[in-house]
């Protein structure tokens, strides 16, 4: 058996604990900031609507938030099942290419594409190199 014991001074242990509580919030920046820059890189780019459009958002020292106001953005992430495209506002669809306007198309659905989770995960794979940068930036 191994045994290893320290001592600190308690006035020295009290600064080591408050480094700790600040450095929590600024690692949970650091990963908030990296899954954000990730999603921007793992988006799909057709236009760069979509990859552009997330923003990051503190809500509070230990909360960030990632959103889009771009409506397809689940979609794209999710996937769709099959299904029925109809005209909205005219009498039929009509597209490049197509051979002439026709009143509904099925649509075959769309496959998931994950982009946010591969984000998520590929800054997980920094979570430690952030706690180390925080933890040294509060020393």
């Amino acid at each position: 058996m191994i045994e290893i014991h320290a001592e600190f001074p308690p006035e020295e242990l009290m600064k080591m604990v408050a480094s700790g509580k600040r450095a929590i919030p600024r690692a949970l920046q650091l990963m908030a900031t990296e899954v954000w820059g990730n999603i921007g890189r793992e988006a799909p780019t057709n236009e760069g609507r979509l990859a552009g459009s997330f923003e990051l958002f503190k809500i509070d020292e230990l909360t960030w938030r990632i959103a889009t106001a771009v409506e397809y953005a689940s979609y794209v992430h999710e996937g769709t099942p099959p299904h029925e495209i109809v005209p909205l506002h005219a009498q039929a669809l009509f597209w490049e290419g197509a051979e002439h306007p026709v009143k509904r198309v099925n649509h075959p659905g769309t496959q998931p594409n994950p982009f946010i989770d591969r984000a998520i995960e590929s800054a997980g794979l920094r979570s430690e190199e952030f706690a180390r940068m925080a933890i040294e930036e509060m020393t």
